[in-house]
C-alpha cells in the first residue's frame, strides 16, 4: 500500500527584540532573523478489509472470482482525492503476471491488457487474470453493478493509470469512501498446480486545491472568473452602464465542492485573513477588495472604458472548516467581527460561507439551498397531492426522511432538535428550485445573462416551509416560532422593530451595520440626497453581509430579482402575513410584512 500527500512549505521570518535596562534613558535593542518552516500534509489513509485477495481452489479448466475486499479512503482534503491501483513492485514482482511460488516453474497467469473490457470472468482466456470493482456510492448509494474486468498497469507505468474512484468532494463519512475490489482468473486443464502470486498497490492522492489565475476582460465589461470552480466554468460578461458608469454585481453562478462562496475580488489570488474583515485589503491584499455578490460599483472616472481593460473579478472560495450542526459561534477574541469561514450542512453536504457580523453573531452569508429535488415536477414547482411530511430530503411518495438521523438535524431555538411533521402540500417546500435546469426564471436573464442557474440565490420558501411547522400558519401578534428549516443549532433570525428590539435580530443587525437606528423606527430610506440612508441598502449588500437582491417567488415568477431582496424572519405578524428583511430602495431590517404564501429566501443565524 502506498500513501500520497501534497506538501506546502511556508517560510516565515521572526524578529526577536531584547531591551536592556542598565541605562534607564536609552534602550539598547538588537534583532536577528530566524528562518522557520513547516510542511503541511492533508491527512490521507487507506483501510483494507483484508490483506490478501485469494482464490482458494481454482479448479482445472474453470474460471472463478476471488474473495471481495473493501478499500476505504479517509482524508481531510477539502478538494477530495483520487484512488488509483497498480500491480507489482521493484523487487520480487517486476511483472503484471501472477508468478508460481516455485521460482523454478515458469508457468504463470498472464494479466489481461490494460484497457480491456471483459464482461464476465467466464470470458477470460485460459491462464489469464483481471480485476473488477464496485462503487456502492453511485446511483444514490444503491449501485450493485461491477465494472467489466480489466488489467492493472505495472507499478512504474507512467503512461497508463487505473483510477478506481475520483471525488472533488471532501470525505464526509467517518468510515471513509469505499469501493469493493476483486480479481478473477481462468485456468486451463494442463496448468501446473500451486500458488500464483503478485501484489496490488492502492494509491490515494489528495487532490490539489484549485489555483486561481488572472483573466483578461474587454473594455466596458465586468468579467467573472470561477477561480477553479467545479461547475460551471464560465459566466457571461456583464456590460457596465456607459451612461451612469455603474454596475450592480451579479450573484455567483459557480460552485466548488467543499467550499463556500465569500464574494468577488479584484485580486485573482486573494488570501482571506482576519485583518480583511471588511473586504478592504490589508497586507498582501493591500489596494484590492472583496465585494458582496450584489455590491453596487461606480466608476466615475471611466477607468474600465475606452482603451482601458474591463474589470476582472474572481470568486473567493473558503474551505469547509466543519459542520454547521456542530458549530458554536466563538467570542470576538477568538473570531473577530468580520471573520469569514465556511461550514457544511450535514443534511445535503452543501457548504456555506459563514461570517461573524457586526451584531456579534455568526450568520450564513449565502442563501439556503436545501432542496427536495424528488418533489419537483417538470416546471420546477412542488409536486401536488402528497399528504406527507416531506420537508428536507424526504421521499415524496412515502414522506419518510432519508437517513436515521435526518430528523435531528433541523433546528429549534433551544438546545434540542425536533421531528418534522405536517402536511406536505401546506409546506410547499421549496416553492421554487432556482437550480432547476428546465425552468427559466422570469427577469433573471437581464440580471445574469443566464436562465435559471444562479447558484448563490439558493431556493425560495414559503413561511410554512421556512418555519417547518404548519401549526404556526395563523400565528398572531408577532409571535416568534421555535422551529425552522435551518440546520440544528441555527435558526431563522427574529423580526420586528425597536418595540421588541431585544428579540429582533434583524433589527439589531441593521443598527449595528449602520451605527444608528432608522429615524422612522421602521426602515432606512435609500435617498440620493441622504448619504447616511443611502448607504444602508448598500451596507446590507456589501461584503461581508452579502444579502442579495434575489427577489421572491409569486405565482410562478420571481419578480424584482436584481433590484430587491426578501429574507424571512421567524416572527409572525398576523393571520395572513409575517415579517422579513427587505432591501430595495429602502432597507426594512425585519419590519417588512409579506403574505405567508409568498416564497422568499433564507439566511440562518447561530
Amino acid at each position: 500500500m502506498k500513501r500520497h500527500t501534497k506538501s506546502l512549505i511556508l517560510l516565515l521570518s521572526l524578529t526577536l527584540l531584547s531591551l536592556s535596562t542598565t541605562n534607564l534613558t536609552h534602550a539598547v535593542t538588537f534583532s536577528q532573523d530566524i528562518g522557520v518552516s513547516f510542511t503541511f500534509n492533508p491527512s490521507i489513509q487507506i483501510n483494507l478489509s483484508s490483506s490478501n485477495l485469494v482464490i482458494p481452489n481454482l479448479a482445472p479448466g474453470t474460471s472463478d472470482d476471488s474473495n471481495i475486499i473493501t478499500v476505504s479512503v479517509l482524508t481531510n482534503s477539502v478538494a477530495g482525492y483520487t484512488l488509483n491501483a497498480t500491480v507489482g513492485n521493484s523487487t520480487t514482482y517486476t511483472t503484471r503476471d501472477l508468478k508460481h511460488n516455485d521460482s523454478n516453474i515458469s508457468n504463470k497467469f498472464t494479466s489481461v491488457a490494460f484497457g480491456s473490457s471483459i464482461a464476465s470472468n467466464t470470458n477470460l482466456e485460459n491462464n489469464t487474470w483481471a480485476y473488477s470493482y464496485l462503487d456502492e456510492s453511485l446511483n444514490n448509494g444503491t449501485n450493485t453493478t461491477w465494472t467489466n474486468y480489466d488489467g492493472l498497469p505495472l507499478y512504474d507505468d507512467e503512461t497508463n493509470i487505473a483510477t478506481l474512484k475520483s471525488s472533488n468532494d471532501p470525505v464526509s463519512s467517518a468510515s471513509g469512501d469505499s469501493i469493493k475490489f476483486k480479481i478473477a482468473a481462468k485456468a486451463s486443464g494442463d496448468q501446473l498446480s500451486g500458488t500464483y502470486n503478485n501484489v496490488i498497490n492502492f494509491i490515494a492522492v489528495a487532490n490539489p486545491v484549485p489555483t486561481p489565475a488572472p483573466i483578461s476582460c474587454p473594455s466596458g465589461y465586468i468579467c467573472y472568473s470561477d477561480s477553479g470552480a467545479n461547475s460551471p466554468t464560465t459566466m457571461s460578461n456583464q456590460e457596465i452602464n456607459a451612461q451612469w458608469q455603474r454596475a450592480e454585481l451579479w450573484g455567483s453562478n459557480f460552485q466548488l465542492s467543499g467550499y463556500g462562496f465569500a464574494g468577488w475580488s479584484d485580486k485573482y489570488d486573494w488570501v482571506l485573513n482576519e485583518n480583511d474583515v471588511d473586504g478592504n485589503g490589508t497586507g498582501v491584499n493591500a489596494g484590492y477588495h472583496i465585494y458582496g455578490p450584489n455590491t453596487i460599483l461606480t466608476f466615475p472616472n471611466g477607468e474600465y472604458s475606452g482603451s482601458n481593460p474591463g474589470l476582472a473579478l474572481y470568486a473567493v472560495w473558503v474551505p469547509s472548516a466543519g459542520d454547521l450542526q456542530s458549530f458554536t459561534c466563538p467570542n470576538n477574541s477568538t473570531m473577530p467581527i468580520g471573520t469569514m469561514t465556511a461550514l457544511r450542512d450535514q443534511r445535503d453536504n452543501n457548504v456555506y460561507a459563514v461570517a461573524k457580523l457586526k451584531d456579534g453573531k455568526c450568520w450564513m452569508v449565502e442563501n439556503l439551498r436545501l432542496d427536495n429535488t424528488a418533489a419537483h415536477n417538470s416546471d420546477g414547482t412542488l409536486a401536488q397531492g402528497y399528504n406527507s411530511s416531506f420537508i428536507g430530503l424526504a421521499d415524496p411518495e412515502t414522506g419518510n426522511i432519508s437517513g436515521t438521523t435526518a430528523n435531528s438535524l433541523y433546528s429549534t431555538d433551544g438546545s434540542t432538535a425536533f421531528t418534522i411533521s405536517g402536511n406536505g402540500v401546506a409546506y410547499r417546500f421549496p416553492r421554487y428550485d432556482n437550480r432547476h435546469t428546465a425552468s427559466p426564471v422570469a427577469n433573471m436573464t437581464s440580471w445574469s445573462n443566464t436562465t435559471s442557474r444562479i447558484y448563490s440565490v439558493g431556493n425560495y420558501y414559503t413561511w410554512a416551509a421556512a418555519i417547518a411547522d404548519t401549526s404556526y400558519y395563523n400565528t398572531l401578534n408577532q409571535s416568534i416560532t421555535t422551529t425552522s428549516i435551518c440546520p440544528y443549532g441555527w435558526h431563522l433570525p427574529k423580526g420586528g422593530n425597536s418595540d421588541n428590539a431585544a428579540n429582533s435580530e434583524l433589527w439589531s443587525l441593521g443598527v449595528n451595520i449602520m451605527g444608528f437606528a432608522p429615524a422612522n423606527n421602521s426602515y432606512y430610506q435609500d435617498s440620493e440626497t441622504n448619504a447616511n440612508n443611502k448607504t444602508a441598502v448598500a451596507a446590507f449588500r456589501d461584503y461581508p453581509n452579502n444579502f442579495m437582491v434575489s427577489g421572491s417567488h409569486r405565482q410562478m415568477i420571481v419578480p424584482e430579482v436584481g433590484s430587491s431582496g426578501y429574507f424571512w424572519s421567524s416572527t409572525g405578524n398576523n393571520s395572513m402575513t409575517s415579517l422579513m428583511l427587505s432591501i430595495s430602495s429602502y432597507a426594512y431590517p425585519g419590519t417588512y410584512s409579506a403574505t405567508k404564501d409568498e416564497a422568499a429566501t433564507i439566511r440562518c443565524v447561530r
